[in-house]
Order: C-alpha cells, then sequence, then structure tokens
C-alpha cells in the first residue's frame, strides 16, 4: 500500500511540475521563406504554397502568412492567401485559415471566409462557416460551401442571401 500511495503521489508531483495540457508539440523542422507543392496522381501540380514561415510536425506541416495557387489538371485557375494553412502530411488536404481569400483567374469571381479546406482527393473547396462571394455584379453570403478550385460551381448550403450592386450584373 506504501508503494503504490509513493507513486500515486510522485505522479502527482510530476503533473505538477509538468502539466501535459502546458506540453508544446516541438516542429522537427522550421523555416522561413519556404515553397511547397502538392502534385497529383498524374504528376501534375495541384497547388503551390509559399509562406513566410513554416514548422514541420510529425504528421503536419503548419505555416503562417501563406500565398496559394490552385492547380486544376496542371494549370492554375485560382490564387489566394490565408493567414495560416496546415498541410496534412498523408492526404495532402490544405486547411486554411485566418482572412481566407481566394479570386479565381477563370472570372475574377472572389472568395472570403475564415476557414477552408481544399481536397486534395476530390479537387473541391469546402467550409462550414460564413462565405462571402462577389461575382460580377453579385454579393453572395451564405453558411457552408462545397465548390471548384476556379470557383465555377459552388453549391452554399445555407442562409444564402443574394444582393445585385446597382448598374446590374
Amino acid at each position: 500500500i506504501l508503494i503504490l500511495l509513493f507513486f500515486g503521489r510522485w505522479e502527482e508531483k510530476v503533473e505538477e511540475l509538468f502539466p501535459r495540457e502546458n506540453l508544446e508539440e516541438i516542429p522537427l523542422v522550421e523555416a522561413r521563406g519556404v515553397q511547397f507543392i502538392g502534385w497529383d496522381e498524374q504528376g501534375r501540380k495541384s497547388w503551390i504554397l509559399e509562406a513566410e514561415q513554416a514548422a514541420q510536425f510529425t504528421q503536419r506541416i503548419q505555416l503562417r502568412k501563406v500565398e496559394v495557387t490552385l492547380f486544376d489538371k496542371g494549370e492554375p485557375v485560382s490564387k489566394g492567401s490565408a493567414d495560416e494553412v496546415v498541410v496534412e502530411s498523408f492526404t495532402s488536404d490544405l486547411y486554411l485559415k485566418g482572412n481566407v481569400y481566394i479570386i479565381s483567374y477563370r472570372d475574377g469571381a472572389e472568395l472570403k471566409t475564415d476557414e477552408l479546406k481544399w481536397d486534395g482527393l476530390q479537387k473541391k473547396l469546402s467550409t462550414e462557416g460564413e462565405i462571402t462571394i462577389k461575382k460580377g455584379g453579385l454579393l453572395i453570403k451564405g453558411k457552408g460551401l462545397i465548390g471548384n478550385p476556379d470557383l465555377s460551381q459552388v453549391i452554399i448550403k445555407n442562409q444564402v442571401t443574394t444582393y445585385i450592386k446597382e448598374g446590374g450584373i
């Protein structure tokens, strides 16, 4: 019983000195001024990320102050930016966070949101958060989105409101 009490108290003391929730994951590598390129199954560019800061962890890469270029069949279709991007190491999915902005090369459509996922397998953008899209003379607001990387086809899931600017479409 004394041994069990001793080890029980020892764990409490260790936890007191080194609380687990305060331990930060330590990056394997950190760098500044980096560029990452993602490739599709046919060996074509899928995305390019240019970041001021990067940290590589065991299962992800975390980037800060990021410029993003998205490709479709190896051709650039949109460009944008985000405060932070997380790249999942096993799937190459991208998670864009904070002041996310995407503009389509196709027609100049603009997407703004706080969080956006690029699904590398499906080649689709998605979010459950609030979105704003500007396209021509339209301003569309809603919640939740699934769309192509060039913003040519977009499904807004909920609370869709469309505004028409003066002068029409």
